[in-house]
């Protein structure tokens, strides 16, 4: 389907005044010579910024789409996440299907699992909260998100690092039921062929994270991995002075 048919599709539903500034906020972002990395749309409330916003995307995702672009990840921010998965349908193009199930965006890897077809293929379009992706500290996250972290560590570091027992209770300690070991090793089965391409760049950051720890007289991640499973060594529980290390490498 020709690409321009879309895009006049979606600007058409807009009125004159959102459709200019659209069409002005795509034109500064794309600009060959000056492109803008970042465009604040400050209207009053009711004027339809989100009409304005589904028409960028429309005209964002043709443009990438002509110029072979594969794959494209579109991030929606809201405070409330009833409100973000309402709007999210609105800022949704024809032919595009939101992620419901992808919540935070540390999940995002998980993406390809949703299968594209046509001239949309590779579209990701997204809504988080603030509260639950934006939010960093000490916290372990979700369960899922342990695992996906132990299934890109294992790529990393290999079986031998990331197989032992005392490795693997790193991730799944604090699942309620008691198969959490072998829900993590399931998890790890199903994401692992999905995380292939992308282990390159998990390198990357691995690296740019170690540099800035010993740049503060830290160890690296894989020191601390191994300092925390030589500390369970022969525990029967997870002793709580060991939690902040956890915490930490988590």
């Amino acid at each position: 389907m020709d690409s321009s048919i879309e895009v006049e599709k979606a600007l058409g539903t807009l009125k004159d005044f959102q459709r200019r500034t659209a069409e002005w906020i795509f034109a500064r972002m794309f600009d060959e010579h000056d492109p803008a990395e970042r465009f604040l749309l400050a209207d009053e409330v009711g004027l339809g910024k989100t009409h304005v916003a589904k028409g960028v995307i429309a005209q964002v995702l043709a443009h990438l789409s002509a110029i072979g672009d594969e794959r494209h990840d579109i991030v929606y921010i809201c405070s409330n996440a009833a409100i973000a998965r309402q709007n999210l349908r609105k800022l949704t193009p024809e032919g595009v299907e939101p992620l419901d199930a992808v919540e935070r965006l540390t999940m995002l890897p998980l993406a390809t699992m949703n299968e594209r077809v046509g001239r949309l293929a590779g579209i990701n379009l997204l809504a988080i909260t603030p509260g639950t992706s934006l939010a960093f500290g000490r916290q372990t996250g979700t369960f899922k998100e342990r695992a996906l972290a132990f299934t890109f560590l294992r790529e990393l570091w290999g079986g031998e690092v990331m197989s032992p027992a005392r490795a693997r209770w790193i991730y799944w300690l604090g699942v309620s039921d008691d198969d959490g070991e072998s829900r993590l090793l399931d998890h790890s089965a199903e994401y692992r062929p999905l995380i292939t391409d992308q282990i390159g760049e998990f390198a990357g950051q691995i690296a740019m994270i170690d540099k800035g720890r010993g740049a503060r007289g830290e160890v690296p991640m894989l020191d601390l991995h191994l300092e925390l499973c030589d500390e369970l060594r022969y525990k029967r529980s997870f002793p709580s002075g060991l939690r902040p290390m956890r915490s930490e490498l988590i």
